[in-house]
């Protein structure tokens, strides 16, 4: 069972999946089948950024950068204590593991968005290993539970000192053989959850930002405008439901523990002046709107 003090972790990866969803959905919505391509390529590139600045991190506190790290203690990321892994393999070089129970797929699939999962695993989560592994590692993903018949997904990752160049070994590997490593625990504290998936909340619109206009031009950013008005609208619907359940009021304080941007955009990674009014225009302003008409 989760503990009290987890309930804002989980409710802030819920608002991250209505994010994600809405925004997706507002691509498909506006341009249909094609939609598609910006979706996976901005999943793969939002991976790509969370890949990198973890390598980066890991590297700057003098630790060694491979896949037992990466899994084990997590810098940038906070990792939902919903998330059951059932792990196969796991060392300095291998991470196979199950997803028994994953909080974005039951998140989609209770809201009728099911579908959006695939893009999602398949693409960030090659991304996130590619780039933490300079474009050397593996990512495979299998058995989805997507599909009926499967109750699990399978990941398959994979860092070999021989894949890597000879100058970068040192810094990822203790050694050419890999020894079994102790499975990561069931909950990895987080120092500040707030932050951290505020942080994955902006690496993921600047990555569909990038994408959508790379496609379609500046004026595709409609498209997220709308998403984010959507997101909004749902998270204000969702975070009622859970002040009922834990018998709090639906108040700014707790949309500022339970939400990553809430109803004012505070700056805190620098963002371009047009990404951070996006956000505080699109979302933070109907968040405060709604808000309003709950109280």
């Amino acid at each position: 069972m989760n503990r009290i003090d987890q309930v804002a972790t989980q409710n802030l990866q819920d608002c991250w999946s209505i994010v994600y969803k809405n925004l997706a959905k507002s691509i498909l919505q506006v341009r249909g089948k094609d939609g598609e391509v910006v979706i996976r390529r901005a999943n793969h590139l939002c991976g790509e950024k969370m890949g990198q600045m973890e390598r980066e991190n890991y590297l700057k506190e003098g630790k060694l950068a491979n896949l037992q790290t990466y899994f084990t203690t997590p810098v940038s990321r906070c990792i939902d204590p919903r998330f059951r892994i059932q792990w196969q393999l796991f060392n300095e070089q291998e991470a196979v593991f199950d997803v028994i129970t994953c909080p974005i797929y039951d998140y989609l699939l209770k809201t009728g968005a099911k579908d959006l999962m695939i893009s999602f695993c398949e693409e960030y989560h090659h991304g996130c290993i590619m780039a933490y592994t300079k474009g050397v590692g593996q990512c495979t993903f299998s058995e989805n539970f997507v599909y009926m018949g499967e109750n699990s997904c399978r990941f398959g990752c994979y860092y070999r000192p021989s894949n890597a160049k000879a100058e970068d070994r040192p810094a990822s590997f203790s050694g050419e053989r890999a020894q079994e490593a102790p499975r990561p625990e069931a909950y990895i504290p987080c120092e500040n959850p707030q932050k951290a998936f505020a942080l994955w909340g902006e690496m993921l619109l600047t990555s569909y930002m990038q994408e959508i206009t790379a496609r379609y031009g500046e004026a595709a950013i409609c498209a997220l405008s709308e998403g984010l008005k959507a997101a909004a609208h749902e998270t204000i619907a969702y975070l009622k439901q859970r002040t009922i359940s834990l018998r709090k009021p639906l108040d700014e304080a707790f949309l500022a523990e339970h939400t990553f941007w809430g109803t004012q955009f505070a700056n805190q990674f620098d963002l371009p002046e047009e990404v951070a009014k996006l956000i505080e225009i699109n979302y933070c302003r109907t968040l405060k709107a709604d808000l309003a008409r709950y109280q």
